[in-house]
């Protein structure tokens, strides 16, 4: 039972009227716990609690600054960095190569399965190496 409701998000309420029913380890991944967590840090285990969605929080404003200003050290917006991910030439040949996919044409390249395996295989022993990091 301790375990169950250590886990559970809704019972931190209980927990904290009877702290002796805790048990640690479970806690430290309930993403309500935090406060908890906080007031009792020599008992964390830190290892679920790396596990804990709650730990971590976006600076949605930040993010959105960042989407579309660009930055001072690279000059470019992340949406631009995004689209030049996607659309590398190498990313596209890849997904072509693997996946029967371009994405810049947006349609399913249709081959037969034995000619695709074939592609594959001569693709892999005549190609450069270079995906782009891909």
């Amino acid at each position: 039972m301790q375990v169950w409701l250590s886990s559970n998000p809704a019972a931190i309420h209980l927990l904290k009227q009877n702290p002796e029913k805790i048990n640690w380890c479970n806690l430290s991944k309930n993403p309500a716990a935090i406060r908890l967590l906080e007031e009792n840090p020599e008992k964390i285990y830190w290892y679920y609690l790396s596990e804990n969605p709650a730990i971590f929080s976006l600076d949605k404003c930040a993010l959105r600054n960042r989407l579309y200003t660009p930055t001072e050290c690279g000059g470019i917006a992340l949406w631009e960095e995004f689209a030049m991910r996607l659309f590398h030439p190498n990313r596209i040949k890849r997904d072509i190569r693997e996946f029967n996919y371009c994405l810049a044409e947006h349609i399913y390249l249709y081959i037969s399965t034995s000619e695709y395996t074939e592609n594959r295989k001569r693709s892999r022993h005549d190609g450069d190496g270079d995906d782009g990091g891909y």
